[in-house]
């Protein structure tokens, strides 16, 4: 993403701008989907129940 940024710095270029937006919008995608599959010591996860509640799901 660094790198992204670096180019459209050097360039002015509004495709290296996009460029590094994008790159910026696939890491925020990769972090969010990290903290969805995050599992708790217990080895269950944490989701909704669909009741309202955020708690163990399916347990």
């Amino acid at each position: 993403m660094e790198e992204a940024w670096d180019t459209f710095l050097v360039s002015g270029k509004v495709t290296d701008y996009l460029r590094y937006k994008d790159a910026e919008s696939m890491q925020v995608q990769r972090d969010s989907a990290r903290n969805l599959e995050r599992e708790w010591p217990d080895g269950t996860n944490d989701c909704s129940d669909r009741d309202g509640f955020k708690c163990n799901a399916g347990g």
